[in-house]
């Protein structure tokens, strides 16, 4: 009966060493999962990061037609109006402009 409270105390230091080991590995596990966490983050941050550009990209190309279009429209218009310009000059209202316009019909 003597040797019986050595041995639990011997086997209270042998598990106090292994729950040593244990929360060790335990700690450097939870460390290991939480910068891959972090890593994990990082990455769908650079995501967004890469969508945000490619949407602002698509924006700009956007904005761009839209001005494209703008400017042919503004040039469509300049063009009518040099007809209309044309067709409203005294030149034309000339009997001998009338002549010439019919000769080359």
């Amino acid at each position: 009966m003597s040797e019986h409270p050595p041995k639990k105390k011997k086997k209270k230091k042998v598990a106090y060493e292994h729950d040593q080991e244990t929360r060790g590995a335990a700690r450097e596990g939870r460390e290991r999962e939480r910068e891959r966490e972090r890593e994990r983050e990082r990455e769908r941050e650079r995501e967004r990061e890469r969508e945000r550009e490619r949407e602002e990209r698509e924006r700009e190309r956007g904005r761009e037609r839209e001005r494209e279009r703008e400017r042919e429209r503004e040039r469509e218009r300049e063009r009518e109006r040099e007809r209309e310009s044309i067709l409203q000059s005294p030149l034309l209202s000339t009997p001998s402009f009338i002549i010439f316009f019919l000769s080359l019909a």
